[in-house]
């Protein structure tokens, strides 16, 4: 005579009405009662099998999890997230989200919608009112939120899959922009104030971001060494007080070689200009505040020339430069701070020796240039 089955997983009951019900026991604990009842034995064992198949591959999802409304699972996200993002990222990530992920956009409601009711047809729709309603690029940047939070919310269990699933809505192809040439930089240098000359001259060679070179501080250079070193950056956040921060990434850390007239220049501007104090900004306005919005003196001296190069411009000169004294990719890197998920480690192995045969091989070649003469 056989035996019964002896039943590993669930259990399944006959109710009065001749129907029979199935329960199970969820991975977190809780006991679970299928959604509806079935007319056999037979349906409530597969109904059990399928469920516990789900389960031991990791993708059973709690039926009741997708009920979290999206507008407060992205405020709990943001929440979690303030202290591990840069403070402009944390305040561009709160204003995005407000303004287009939980707001009423007329024909798409998202943020209303609970998380198990939101499919890749609703964020189409989403998606497309985004972009009637704003730029390429805003849409694009909100489009990154919404897919990172709701992959965290599959990470958490409470969505099955991300149905954000449009193919580039996440990337905006940008006009390809042509950085100024040395030449065209002493242009700029020329006609600009004193003051700021070794400013635009330091942009185009150190390729230090703006917010790095305008938190620099007279400790920060080593004018026996040649060398400056990045350990802060501006911080400007709206309607609030200019902060120092640590630098864009891991690597922005970093200490760069400087070419020699770069630090010929860069003397003659810190007794000019910059106060005696080791904690006195390099680079300050005309009144000695920090350098956090170009001012008049930048716009002037590109309409003069009838160009729209911008400060981050400088940044891609100095690359360019760099480059083409044959740096590797590591020592590029290196230089201009950048760095990635698979290769950050890589990047942060520039040698000291190198780097600094870097700026000798730029001296070597534009050191007898005078880029500017200064009116006093």
């Amino acid at each position: 005579m056989n035996k019964r089955n002896k039943r590993t997983f669930g259990t399944v009951r006959k109710l009065p009405s001749g129907r029979y019900q199935a329960r199970f026991t969820t991975p977190t604990g809780e006991l679970k009662t299928a959604p509806e009842t079935f007319t056999s034995k037979l349906e409530a064992d597969s109904y059990l099998a399928s469920i516990r198949t789900d389960i031991n591959r990791g993708k059973w999802i709690n039926s009741n999890a997708g009920s979290t409304v999206l507008s407060e699972y992205v405020n709990k996200y943001l929440e979690q997230r303030q202290t591990q993002l840069a403070p402009r990222t944390f305040q561009d990530y709160t204003r995005l989200s407000n303004k287009w992920i939980n707001a009423n956009l007329g024909s798409t409601y998202l943020g209303s919608l609970q998380l198990r009711q939101i499919s890749p047809q609703v964020i189409k729709t989403w998606n497309k009112a985004v972009v009637e309603q704003s730029t390429a690029t805003t849409a694009a940047y909100c489009y990154r939120i919404l897919r990172a939070i709701l992959s965290e919310a599959v990470r958490d269990e409470l969505i099955e899959t991300n149905p954000c699933k449009l193919r580039g809505a996440g990337h905006v192809k940008s006009k390809r922009r042509v950085p100024p040439t040395f030449e065209q930089v002493k242009d700029l240098i020329d006609r600009v104030p004193d003051r700021y000359k070794t400013a635009v001259l330091f942009a185009s060679l150190s390729g230090l971001r703006r917010g790095e070179q305008f938190a620099l501080r007279r400790k920060d250079v080593d004018l026996i060494e040649g060398t400056v070193t990045v350990e802060r950056a501006q911080i400007v956040l709206k309607n609030q007080p200019l902060i120092y921060g640590e630098p864009k990434s891991e690597a922005g850390n970093r200490t760069v070689a400087l070419p020699r007239f770069l630090i010929t220049n860069l003397i003659e501007h810190l007794n000019l200009y910059t106060s005696p104090e080791p904690e006195a900004l390099i680079f300050t306005t005309e009144t000695g505040t920090p350098i956090i919005k170009l001012s008049k003196w930048w716009n002037r001296a590109r309409k003069q020339l009838n160009v729209n190069y911008t400060w981050h411009d400088l940044r891609h000169t100095a690359g360019i430069i760099t480059g083409n004294q044959g740096a590797t990719l590591a020592e590029l890197m290196h230089r201009l701070g950048h760095s990635t998920v698979n290769a950050a480690m890589t990047y942060q192995h520039s040698t000291k020796q190198r780097d600094k045969q870097l700026a000798l091989n730029i001296d070597n070649e534009m050191g007898n240039v005078i880029p500017f003469k200064r009116a006093i």
